[in-house]
């Protein structure tokens, strides 16, 4: 799994102006107004207040600012002319940039991940603030692979954030790495550890296990492999984000299909047992177990503004659009193709004992 960067949203501009661009309202100061972003695909009607409206000394550029959210503003680049003595202007290019107050903090990421991902796929957006009469639309041209990046930038942001409100520990994310492969475990289990409790992980490698020795343990052998269920304390778990430690309280393991890593030592372990425990080595034929932390660092009620959790709530909607706008992608590479082609091109690779060998090999 390869490593995240945090987005630098400042050398970023999206978007393009389409259909008609009808002059609008310059007023003296900035006033009390509202930009309506209505993203029908996400039934989204997002209203951020008007923050200020620039015009710059030559009359043919206006910037209009919106605070969509403590951590970012949202900056409407237009060119054009200033009409009527320069009291309207009539656009005619634009682009939309993002302004962070810090790109390292995981609320800003979140905040500019998710809208810019929702923009990306929703197409074309409408953009109005009515006080001033300003109605534009605009179009957003985003590669899938950058919006896939960004979604995978905004759950781990998220979950930097639930874990910030259950701890009150604060997190800042580092522009030269933000995870490699031990640091997103340790993110992902601590999270779900907060925000389910009870969840289900991999278990790739052999754990020490205390099992009772019971005549039904004992007539598990010398059958091998035979598998049994097997829930036991974890002890105090702490986990280390980012650098800060973690602590998740007092943990259990449950396999629901343990097995003996070594069943003739497991064996001779139980018989020699003296207190009717045994310290064996199990490992989990399926390869996850489910792991409980009931007193892990719990988010207080309602830990969300609404804006904030009304962004949260697009995770679904993000799913399905994303899966959409992949299978749309794919329909239109093959619409020129034959049937002998597409047969071809959708066939499942035949892979050979040593495929899994490519992309790890390390030269030794």
């Amino acid at each position: 799994m390869s490593a995240v960067l945090p987005i630098d949203f400042s050398s970023i501009q999206i978007g393009n102006l389409v259909g008609l661009h009808p002059p609008f309202r310059l007023p003296v100061s900035t006033p009390e107004a509202t930009l309506h972003v209505v993203v029908p695909e996400f039934k989204l009607n997002l209203l951020v207040p008007l923050e200020e409206l620039a015009k710059h000394v030559e009359p043919t550029r206006v910037n209009v600012k919106f605070a969509v959210d403590e951590e970012v503003a949202l900056t409407l680049a237009l060119t054009g002319r200033a009409l009527e003595g320069g009291e309207m202007f009539e656009p005619g290019e634009g682009s939309l940039g993002f302004d962070l107050a810090d790109h390292n903090a995981p609320r800003a990421q979140f905040v500019g991940t998710t809208l810019m991902a929702m923009l990306g796929l929703a197409k074309e957006v409408p953009l109005q603030v009515p006080e001033i009469g300003l109605n534009l639309s605009m179009s957003f041209n985003i590669p899938l692979s950058d919006i896939n990046g960004m979604l995978i930038t905004r759950q781990l942001t998220h979950a930097l954030m639930v874990i910030e409100r259950a701890t009150g520990l604060q997190f800042k994310l580092l522009p030269e790495s933000l995870y490699d492969k031990e640091e997103r475990d340790s993110l992902a289990f601590t999270y779900y550890a907060i925000a389910e409790r009870s969840f289900v992980w991999p278990v790739n490698d052999p754990i020490g296990a205390l099992v009772f020795v019971t005549e039904d343990m004992l007539a598990r052998f010398p059958e091998e492999g035979k598998t049994f269920q097997y829930k036991g304390p974890l002890g105090p778990v702490v986990k280390t984000v980012m650098g800060q430690s973690i602590a998740l309280g007092e943990g259990q393991i449950h396999i629901a299909d343990a097995a003996f890593s070594d069943p003739v030592g497991a064996q001779r372990e139980m018989m020699q047992s003296k207190n009717g425990r045994a310290a064996v080595a199990i490992y989990s034929l399926s390869g996850q177990a489910r792991f409980e932390f009931p007193e892990a660092p719990r988010l207080p009620n309602n830990p969300w503004d609404w804006k904030l959790q009304t962004l949260i709530d697009l995770e679904p909607k993000f799913d399905t659009h994303l899966a959409d706008a992949y299978h749309a992608l794919a329909a239109a590479t093959l619409a020129d193709l034959s049937e002998e082609e597409k047969a071809h091109v959708t066939s499942r690779p035949s892979l050979d004992a040593d495929a899994h060998l490519m992309g790890d090999q390390t030269g030794e």
